[in-house]
């Protein structure tokens, strides 16, 4: 505990992260909890708290950008960084483009490779499945054509 956690955890507060937390989905869920006050609500309340959030983030990326606020680009991401100035004399189609050019996620790829990376090949279309086969749910009843029975 104290070769490695403590000492994680100063160098967190050092480095201006003294709110770090371990798991971000233990973070967002205690924002959405936040939100809305840990009451339940009604649809139309929520969807209304839930899109305040949602904006909020889109202000973090778009800080991100810029260089600015608590979030950073990752260094393959760097070229789309942008200064404030260029970014107030942009309009908001040119805005949106450059958002999505930057936090699109990668398409599917038609390769795969080997995990350890030595065979790829092209993805087949069916995706390896037998002919005529389909995917049930898990419950679903099958039925099976009867038997004739010899005489």
């Amino acid at each position: 505990m104290r070769c490695r956690l403590v000492h994680l955890l100063r160098d967190n507060v050092a480095a201006g992260c003294a709110a770090w937390t371990n798991n971000g989905c233990e973070s967002i869920n205690h924002m959405l909890k936040s939100a809305v006050e840990w009451r339940p609500r009604k649809i139309p309340d929520l969807i209304h708290t839930l899109r305040g959030l949602v904006d909020s983030q889109f202000v973090d990326a778009d800080r991100a950008l810029m260089g600015r606020g608590e979030f950073a680009l990752k260094p393959h991401y760097a070229k789309h960084r942008l200064t404030v100035d260029d970014w107030q004399r942009m309009s908001t189609a040119r805005r949106d483009r450059l958002r999505e050019l930057c936090f699109r996620l990668p398409g599917r790829s038609s390769v795969v490779t080997s995990t350890d990376g030595s065979f790829a090949t092209r993805t087949a279309p069916n995706a390896g499945k037998k002919p005529h086969q389909r995917k049930r749910r898990i419950a679903a009843v099958t039925h099976s054509a009867p038997k004739h029975r010899r005489q």
